[in-house]
């Protein structure tokens, strides 16, 4: 199979959704990948940033540094 062949992940995911599956195979890493629907059953963020969180965590921000300075 080459690349032209291999789904993307959207796809891929799209599809693992329409059978209601958890989880699918990422075709190019081997990876195991969480479903938007397993997100939903777990019913609460994991803040571990996963490719289809359907909480909208997109990691942390590094702090400013006006809010890092000490106050007295």
């Amino acid at each position: 199979m080459n690349s032209s062949d291999t789904p993307t992940y959207q796809q891929q995911h799209a599809e693992a959704v329409a059978r209601g599956e958890h989880y699918y195979t990422d075709a190019q890493s081997g990876f195991l990948v969480f479903t938007e629907l397993y997100h939903l059953a777990r019913g609460l963020c994991c803040q571990n940033v996963c490719r289809h969180c359907p909480y909208g965590f997109k990691g942390f921000s590094a702090p400013s540094p006006e809010s890092s300075q000490d106050t007295i």
